[in-house]
């Protein structure tokens, strides 16, 4: 899957914006910004490259199932009409869920291995999100909307 399949499910930053989340806007996280800072469409890339890596994990947890629909429908209303209305909806609301929890815990499994070096005995409070499966990569947001679609 690419960014294509991402386009192709109508998925954008526009309708992001516009869907009922805490922020009101897409924002490029600190963890992600030395990646897209020379970029003057910096939001757009991120968020589409965001979407897509959330993308490629649902379609990993439901067994490659999205990528068959995606690769023998034409069209998103034949995508629609082949997997239901109600299950495109939740794995919309599922990837836009999971990109506002991560960038509201600044969480990623991309960096989930990376060392922290604290220093002056600092201590961090709270439970960090672990991603030693497929099943935790998303948050129990996302992952009820899409276990529970059937697919």
């Amino acid at each position: 899957m690419d960014k294509t399949s991402v386009s192709f499910l109508g998925i954008s930053l526009e309708d992001y914006n516009s869907s009922l989340n805490l922020m009101n806007k897409f924002f490029v996280p600190k963890k992600l910004l030395i990646f897209y800072e020379k970029l003057s469409n910096k939001e757009e890339e991120c968020f589409i490259n965001l979407a897509g890596t959330i993308l490629n994990q649902i379609n990993l947890l439901l067994g490659q199932r999205i990528s068959y629909y995606i690769s023998s429908s034409k069209n998103l209303e034949d995508f629609i009409a082949q997997v239901g209305k109600s299950r495109y909806q939740n794995l919309k609301e599922a990837i836009y869920e999971e990109i506002k929890f991560r960038l509201l815990s600044n969480s990623f499994p991309e960096f989930y291995f990376q060392e922290k070096i604290s220093l002056n005995n600092f201590q961090k409070i709270g439970v960090q999100r672990e991603f030693n499966t497929i099943e935790n990569y998303l948050c129990p947001t996302a992952a009820i909307l899409i276990l529970n679609s059937g697919w």
